[in-house]
Order: structure tokens, then sequence, then C-alpha cells
């Protein structure tokens, strides 16, 4: 066995040793420590909602605007209820766990999913830079030193979080565990101490040496919009709900029942939280202190909660501190709950073939190891970008939080009314009310945000669509021109004539034309040719040994198991101690293909197993790495594609259009009893009128029985049970009348 080499020994070091993939049930979360993980996101969202609200009030309502704000918690709350209500019926509905993609994909198709899931990448990431941002600016009003490196402390945060995650979910779990409920009983302690020395000893209001605007007369219609965006700022306290039902693949068993526990204790715990602090700083009359050139909060400033923690607590209390430290904290727990939505969300896209298939992979800790250390990036690119200024990366955030929301809602309201099952009509207005709240605070946010950055979102969100759509075209036509059946295999394969005794090891993972092209070359060099399979995973492994039985291939076929996912150590062990086996004079060649593309840029779409497996053997003085180019002209399976019926139509215009012709047949069915039992014209007639709605039978929808890869000109025929009789576009009762 070879030594691991020093960056593998690095590795382990930092990350912890690897796990097998038997162990992935082991890594599961109970609800008291998923909670932190999962939950952090909403609850960290006090720390700065209600700052949010009075920001956008105070500017132009001075002082008044303390007195407005609890009357714009009430709706938040009510949001927050039908939020609440209808993520419980995602969770009954999908066992395994469902964000605003997986409803989408499930009941409006895929344009709507692709939309939700580029919101939702926007999301993820703006909550870690959002989060991050949050935590460096309430440790500065502890410390205002730090408020001058706000962005390396940022973008060293990040880091940190993203190392935790790279070890393993329970690891991260339980480190961010503490902070969070520290952080729940410090608010809670603040709100119920300062509401009770307000009702018992006289807690006295805040003060402020600067003075603030007196209030704008403002006509209704400007009073109505302010408002709304007030309402939009103080909606951020809601994100993160969609977590609990999106990570439910974290949960240990029954997933269900945990998963409704953690969103009814996340539920109780927020909207405690928020209306406590809306009320606590209604009575201390606190407000943003604000730069008057900017509107910004300014530099090193004391925030919302920070103020109101010196005024119950003192200025120099342990409390005081605790409380700052505890927000910090929690801001980059709520980070962390991004690690675990954003890989699984990737997992899923790149699973349908919408984003690269690496983010499909895990990592030696059992975690999606490249989608987290993607979403490091691009969160660490936002900070950088925006100078770690969380009220300049807000009007980012809630675009994208509001958009998914609305999508999920409105996909579940089309469940609900397709499916009519029990209670349906009292889902449906749950969903509906859900859908139209949220839709508006998407449509306010946007406008009122559009030109503070929200306008980037307009151009970031299509062009993510607009991507993965590309993505999904390369994947589509690459896997058409790999596809082979049988007859094309056992035209083309040539069996080994030759006497050469060189070792040929080809790698497989699926029988294509790929593989068959590198076992004629193989079969040129050596009658010793051997298929190598590294299983990673049984199905995948079945799905292979499926293959092999289906072609009747003759080939020695060895399978290598790879507990640790590890595609190139198995191979190197495996070959290793074939070649201590070889005679003098003897070699091995292993058989790879190497694909070309007509763009470069299509090589990062794909894993470069080989590139890897070429460089592990390449010390190896009797192993040979021979690599068979296999060009792939993706632009002639473009010219030729023809699109299945589903894409070019949708799916409901498809099934309305089977339905159509369902009615066809039994409209002429009737006629031709009616012909066989010679009844007089007029029933012809009558029958005819009956059915006078059926004005036109689709044509084209015979794709659904043909191979999609059929190329423009060739012919699609039905199975005979459903050849129509003749073809009708138009019933025509002077028709009937000829026929009798």
């Amino acid at each position: 066995m070879r030594k691991a080499s020093l960056a593998k020994r690095l590795k382990y070091r930092l990350l912890g040793r690897p796990l097998e993939s038997a162990g992935i049930e082991s890594t599961k979360l109970t609800p008291l420590w998923a909670f932190p993980g999962i939950a952090s996101n909403t609850i960290s969202s006090v720390a700065y909602a209600v700052e949010e609200i009075l920001l956008v009030l105070v500017p132009l309502l001075g002082f008044a605007a303390i007195l407005l704000a609890p009357n714009i918690g009430i709706p938040i709350v009510l949001l927050l209820v039908v939020l609440v209500f209808s993520y419980k019926q995602i969770i009954k509905h999908y066992p395994g766990g469902a964000s605003s993609y997986h409803v989408a994909s499930d009941t409006l198709g895929k344009k709507p999913a692709i939309t939700a899931a580029s919101a939702l990448v926007v999301d993820y990431t703006l909550t870690v830079a959002v989060s991050v941002s949050a935590a460096i600016a309430a440790l500065a009003s502890a410390f205002p030193q730090f408020s001058l490196y706000s962005v390396p402390l940022a973008v060293a945060g990040v880091l940190v979080v993203t190392l935790l995650n790279l070890r393993g979910s329970q690891e991260s779990s339980r480190i961010f565990g503490i902070p969070t409920y520290g952080f729940i009983i410090l608010m809670g302690t603040l709100i119920i101490v300062g509401l009770f020395r307000l009702a018992t000893d006289g807690l006295e209001p805040i003060t402020y040496a600067s003075t603030l605007p007196e209030m704008d007369p403002l006509l209704p219609a400007a009073m109505v919009f302010l408002l709304l965006r007030a309402f939009t700022a103080g909606s951020i306290a809601l994100t993160g709900i969609e977590s609990v039902s999106s990570s439910m693949n974290q949960l240990r068993e029954p997933r269900q029942k945990n998963a409704q526990i953690i969103l009814g204790a996340l539920a109780g715990i927020v909207l405690f939280l928020f209306t406590g602090a809306v009320i606590l700083a209604r009575a201390l009359e606190v407000v943003p202190i604000i730069d008057s050139t900017t509107g910004m909060p300014m530099a090193g400033s004391l925030t919302v909660i920070a103020q109101m923690g010196q005024a119950v607590f003192g200025p120099n209390s342990f409390l005081f501190f605790a409380l700052q430290v505890a927000t910090a904290l929690v801001l980059f727990v709520a980070a962390n709950s991004a690690y675990g939505d954003m890989p699984n969300l990737l997992e899923a896209l790149a699973r349908d073939g919408y984003a690269p298939h690496q983010f499909g992979e895990r990592g030696a800790k059992l975690t999606l190891s490249n989608g987290i250390i993607f979403l490091f990036f691009a969160a660490s690119g936002l900070i950088v970008a925006f100078s770690a200024k969380v009220h300049a990366l807000i009007p980012l955030y809630a675009v994208g939080v509001f958009l998914s929301y609305t999508i999920s809602q409105f996909g579940m309201c089309m469940h609900w009314i397709r499916g009519r099952k029990y209670h349906w009509l009292k889902r449906t207005i749950v969903n509906a009310i859900g859908a139209f709240m949220t839709a508006a605070a998407f449509i306010v946010i946007f406008i009122a945000k559009f030109s503070y950055g929200a306008w980037m979102l307009a151009i970031a969100i299509p062009a993510l669509c607009v991507l993965m759509w590309r993505i999904h075209r390369h994947y589509d036509e690459f896997n058409q021109c790999l596809i082979i059946d049988k007859a094309d295999f056992q035209q083309h394969y040539h069996e080994s004539v030759t006497n050469g005794s060189v070792d040929c090891y080809i790698p497989v993972r699926s029988i294509t034309r790929a593989t068959l092209k590198n076992i004629n070359f193989a079969d040129q060099m050596s009658h010793k040719v051997h298929l190598l399979h590294i299983s990673r995973d049984p199905v995948s492994e079945q799905r292979l040994i499926d293959q092999y039985e289906y072609f009747e291939l003759t080939i020695p076929l060895i399978i290598l198991d790879s507990p640790f996912r590890d595609l190139t150590t198995p191979i190197v062990d495996f070959l290793d101690e074939e070649e201590a086996k070889l005679s003098s004079g003897q070699s091995i060649a292993v058989i790879a293909s190497r694909f070309t593309f007509d763009h470069y840029s299509d090589n990062f779409l794909h894993n470069q197993t080989t590139y890897f497996i070429s460089r592990a053997l390449r010390d190896y003085k009797d192993i040979a790495v021979v690599m068979v180019p296999f060009h792939l002209n993706l632009q002639k399976i473009r010219d030729n594609y023809v699109k299945p019926a589903e894409h070019r139509y949708g799916k409901n215009r498809l099934a309305r259009a089977q339905n159509l012709q369902k009615k066809e047949k039994k409209r002429r069915a009737k006629l031709w009893q009616a012909r066989n039992s010679k009844e007089d014209e007029a029933a012809i007639i009558e029958t005819t009128a009956q059915d006078s709605d059926i004005r036109y039978r689709r044509i084209g929808y015979k794709d659904e029985y043909c191979d999609t890869t059929m190329h423009p000109g060739e012919t699609c025929q039905l199975p005979e049970a459903d050849q129509p009789e003749v073809e009708v576009n138009k019933v025509d009762t002077n028709v009937h009348k000829a026929e009798e």
C-alpha cells in the first residue's frame, strides 16, 4: 500500500479522516442539534429586522417612525403564520424534503423551477454575505476598532464556516448549536427584563444628542408606498423558513415528524423574539443613528439591538457584551444554514442536468464539498464587492427570498387545485394568501430598491436561468453522442485477433460509444483486455452489470470497491499489485477516453478523471496510460435535434391534446355504432351536435411513442391500438351526410 501524499495528510489534519459511504446515516441529526443549523437564519434575522424597518421610516418620519413600527410588525407576523402553515403542508407532501425548485418542478414545469433555483442560488449566497457582514457589524458595536477591518474579518469568518462544514454536518451543528441557543436565551432575557423594568422601575426612553428630521408631509399614496417599503424591509425576519423543508435530508428518521417539530419551535421562537423586540423598541423609542448625507447608519455606531442592550443591561455590563458576542456568533451560524441548503440545491440541479455534475459528488466527509467551496467563493466575492455593508446587501437579499417564496406558494396552489383531495380548498386558500403576500412584497421591494442595487438581480437571475438551460442542453447533446444500442454495438465491435500480451485495462462507468472505441483499440494491441469499474454506490454498479449482460460482452469485468468514493486510489492500488506480478519485459496499458469538445469551456462541465489517473500513474515505469481521443460533434446533434413533445408543447398542453384524442375516438365510436345500427340521418346529426365542442383534433403529439433522438424527416408510427381510423381536423355534418 502506498504512503499517503503530503497533500492528503494535510487534508486529513484539516478536515479529519474520510468517512465510508455506508456511514451516511450516522451523519444525520436529531431535532435538538439540527435546529441551530436549520433555524438560525430566521432567528438571526431578528437581530437586524427591526433596524431595517426603522431605516426606511426614520429619514422621512423622524421620531414618528417608532410609533408606526408596531403597525408594520403585525402584517409580518401574519405572513409568518401563513408561511409556517404552508411549509407544514410541503413537509407533509414531500417526505424527503423539498425546496422551491422541487415544488415548482412538480407543479409548474421546468421554466418556473429554473427561475426558482436561480433565485435560491442568489438567496443562499446573499445569506452568507449578509449574515457574516452583520456579525462583524455587531462586533464593531461592542469593539469599534473592528470596523476598520470589516472586509478581511468577514472573509475570514466565511472561511471558518466553510472549513467547519467541510468537516461534516455533525461537527458543525454541535459547534454552532451553543451560540444559537445562547442568542435565544440572551435575547429573551433582554425582552423580559426590559419590559419588566419598564413596568416597575420606570426605565426611561433613550435620548439622542443629535436631532432627527421632522416628519415630512406626505401624500397618502406616498405614505402607503413608504409603509410597504418598511414592511418588505422588515420581512427579512422571515428569511430561512424554507430551510426546514429543504434540509430534511439532514434529519434522522422520522424525518417528517422531526421537521414539523423544528418548524413549530422556529415559529414560536421567532414570533416571541420579533414581537418582543418591536414592543421594546417602541417603549424605549430607539432609532438607528443615521448619517444625514448617505441615509445609512454611521460608521461605528451602535445597532438598534446594541442600544436596547445598553439601556436594559447597562453600557459596561457583562450581559451587554455577551449579547453582542452572541448576536455576532448567531449571525455566523445563520451563514451555516446556507451551507446546508445551497449544496443540496446544486446536487438536485446536477442530478437533473442543470448544473455541473461535480456538484452531485460527496467529499471525504460525506458532504457535498464542491457546493460548499463554490458558496465560499461566491459569498466572499459579494463581501469584497460591497465592502461588507449590510444595508447595501439587503436590497438584493430580499428580492431572491420573496421570489422563491412566491413560486413555491403558487406551485402548491396549483397542486391542490389539480389534485382536489381532502381539504384541498382550505389548503389552496392558505397557499393563495401566502402567494399574494409574498408576491406583493417581491414587487414592492424590487421597485423600491431598484436604484439601490436590486437592478442587478434583474440581470443576474435571468443570466443564471440561461446558463442552466445551456448546461442542460450540453448534457443532452453529450448523452446523445455517447448512447449506443445493442445492434449498433455488435455491428462495430471487433474481437481481438492479435497475439499481443500487454495487459489492457479500460476504466468504465457505463457502456457507451467511447467505451466501444476503447475496447476496439485495446483489441488491436492485445487479447488480454479487461474492463475496470470503480464501484462508489450499488446503483451505478448494478446499472453497469445490466448493461454488460445486455450487450453480451465476453471481456472480463473487474469491479473495485471504493467505500470512500475515491476514483484514483483504488485503480492505483490495484495496478500497483498487478505491476508487481509482471515478468521481465511485460507491461500494463490503461486505455482511457479523452473527450474533445468544440468549445474549451465545455471541459469544465465534466470530471477530469482520466487526467488525475494519468498523473497518479506517471511514476510507474511498466504502466502506460493511453488516451484515446473521442471527438464530440455537439453541433451536429444540435442541428438535428428534435425536442420531445413535452418540451415543445409543455406537459399540460400535451395532456389536453391526449384527452382530445380520446374524446375524438369516443365520438367516432358513437358514429360507427349508429351507422351499424342503421339509424336515420337525424340521429347521426344529433350525435355530432352533442360533441360540437370538439372542433379540432390536435396533430403532432405522436412523439411520446417515438425515440426522442428522431431526426427531421423521419416518420413515427403509433402503436396499433392508438392508430386513429381517419385523420380528421374538423367535424363537418355534411361529411357525415355524404357517408350515410
